[in-house]
């Protein structure tokens, strides 16, 4: 019994660990977009995020670490939502279930060119 209890604090503390929020430079991950047009978060980012991640069993309200359903919560968790949609190294890759295909990238350059343009809750 005892061997059990060890085992799974160490299985829970690797977990914990590995659900801490890195932050990801911004800068680097919007260079070289083209940004022809101002991105309107309600009518073209929010919808995106609402179709492929804000669901109760995913990220809304909070669930699964991240709240995707209010531009405060989205901006201030821009850089790490770009690199999993991006499906970049070292983060668990997005949507939603794993092995789904990425975000087409015409999709992932309206979110970077948000960023780019500051993020704005227009």
């Amino acid at each position: 019994m005892k061997n059990y209890l060890l085992k799974l604090l160490c299985l829970s503390i690797v977990v914990l660990c590995s659900c801490k929020k890195d932050k990801v430079s911004i800068s680097n991950q919007t260079q070289n977009t083209d940004c022809p047009n101002i991105i309107s978060y309600s009518q073209q980012i929010q919808p995106i995020l609402n179709q492929s991640c804000v669901t109760s069993y995913c990220h809304g309200g909070g669930a699964n670490g991240y709240d995707l359903s209010n531009h405060a919560s989205v901006s201030d968790n821009a850089s790490i939502i770009l690199s999993v949609i991006k499906h970049e190294p070292g983060v668990l890759p997005m949507p939603y279930p794993y092995g789904s295909p990425k975000l087409p990238d015409s999709v992932i350059n309206h979110f970077q060119c948000w960023i780019s343009q500051g993020m704005l809750n227009n």
